[in-house]
């Protein structure tokens, strides 16, 4: 797996709320470049798959993460799923308030 399309989505009530990188202590030059193709993929699956069933077990309406692994064929694999602001969770590249 390439960890640099290795990624966290943050959703609520079934809105993707944002998106970034799961390695927060690597910088991938070339994600800048295929910013727009991974949002959009993501986008998509999320919005054709995951959007009205995006708590995957966490009790309805609570915020989660959800992982995702975009593959060299632009296919979306959902990899994790845990409740936000979990203790186990890490909100990498913001801080919770700006997801809430």
């Amino acid at each position: 797996l390439n960890p640099a399309r290795e990624l966290r989505c943050f959703a609520h009530s079934g809105a993707l709320l944002a998106l970034c990188q799961r390695d927060r202590h690597t910088h991938y030059a070339h994600l800048a470049d295929e910013r727009d193709e991974l949002v959009r993929h993501v986008r998509a699956f999320w919005d054709a798959s995951l959007a009205a069933d995006a708590e995957f077990g966490v009790p309805r309406g609570r915020p989660c993460a959800v992982d995702v692994y975009v593959d060299g064929a632009s296919a979306v694999h959902v990899v994790d799923v845990a409740p936000f602001a979990d203790a186990t969770t890490d909100a990498l590249l913001f801080a919770w308030e700006e997801l809430a």
